[in-house]
């Protein structure tokens, strides 16, 4: 494996297109690492409390547009 010292030395030598490639793909890996936490947390209903949090304020008209 390469030791991120040598991948940061690489990065920075690299042609500004080629940076901006590296960029695009690193944010797109991860948010699609992001989009499967969320899914996963979901699933495991670690998010539930979003969504009671979210039906009661509904329920009470504490919630509507800024």
């Amino acid at each position: 494996m390469i030791a991120i010292a040598e991948l940061e030395s690489q990065i920075l030598q690299l042609p500004q297109h080629d940076f901006a490639k590296l960029r695009q793909w690193i944010l797109e890996v991860d948010e699609a690492r992001w989009d499967l936490q969320i899914a996963c947390d979901l699933k495991a209903g670690k998010l539930d409390f979003l969504i009671s949090n979210a039906r009661a304020e509904l329920a009470s008209g504490r919630s509507g547009s800024l």
